[in-house]
């Protein structure tokens, strides 16, 4: 699908099928594409947990707040940020040429290696552009998901049996939706939030 009309088209679902399954092939190809996503030093915090299994979205459901969507989709897509990402960076840079590699393993274990807010920042906002990669792949796919924010990390983290380093960051359900969307409801117009050069230099024409 053409990106302007994908983004137009994509919604947040929450009414899905509960009677349609999602194949390992068609989630795997939506996550291959999202895993482009870009992430400060290529460091890809990014973790997922798929889950289908019923006993355990049943216990999710209890732990984002009974929001039935986690029951009637076809699956849950738990992104996860690794907060100690920046140990892996040996590893990612293992190709890249030697002065590559000595420029930017120690500024990495700089920055982070003593920095735990640093760590959680990041995880937060390489979670956070996955996830709209993954709401857009999904789309062209022709499925539909909705972000969740709702929920309990910890008895998430523990229900998913997440390591220590890795904590969730976002909740995406993926399924086919029930019924057709209706209007979407406002939406500023770009005017209303644009500014030039500072904030406060906005033109509403």
């Amino acid at each position: 699908m053409e990106f302007k009309n994908l983004a137009k088209a994509r919604r947040t679902e929450r009414n899905f099928d509960a009677g349609i399954d999602i194949s390992d092939v068609d989630v795997k190809a939506i996550l291959q594409l999202a895993s482009y996503s870009p992430s400060a030093f290529n460091l890809q915090h990014w973790r997922f947990v798929v889950t289908r299994d019923e006993s355990v979205k049943s216990d999710l459901f209890a732990y984002c707040y009974f929001q039935k969507q986690i029951i009637e989709c076809s699956a849950v897509i738990t992104v996860c940020g690794n907060l100690s990402a920046y140990l892996e960076a040996q590893l990612i840079y293992e190709d890249q040429p030697s002065e590559v590699k000595n420029k930017f393993i120690p500024m990495i274990n700089t920055i982070y290696s003593s920095d735990p807010e640093l760590q959680r920042d990041e995880v937060m906002r390489s979670g956070g552009l996955v996830s709209m990669s993954i709401m857009y792949a999904a789309k062209n796919e022709g499925w539909s998901t909705g972000p969740m924010i709702g929920f309990d990390p910890k008895k998430v983290s523990l229900r998913l049996n997440l390591e220590e380093n890795i904590i969730p960051v976002m909740m995406l359900t993926i399924g086919k939706p029930k019924t057709a969307k209706e209007e979407r409801p406002h939406r500023y117009r770009v005017e209303e939030l644009l500014h030039y050069e500072t904030y406060g230099n906005a033109n509403l024409n």
